[in-house]
């Protein structure tokens, strides 16, 4: 199973290495749909880890 961090950086490899091919409605339901999740998780984290 891949783990989040592995498809986040997958997923930043595409962008910049094979952006010819990058559809950006795709880009667009990512960053519309994952990225808040991805940010309400992360300070969850620094909550927990004190900052």
């Amino acid at each position: 199973m891949i783990r989040a961090h592995q498809r986040i950086v997958g997923f930043r490899n595409l962008l910049i290495h094979g952006y010819a091919e990058v559809d950006e409605s795709v880009v667009w339901s990512i960053v519309s749909e994952k990225l808040p999740w991805l940010v309400a998780d992360v300070q969850a984290l620094q909550a927990r880890l004190g900052d």
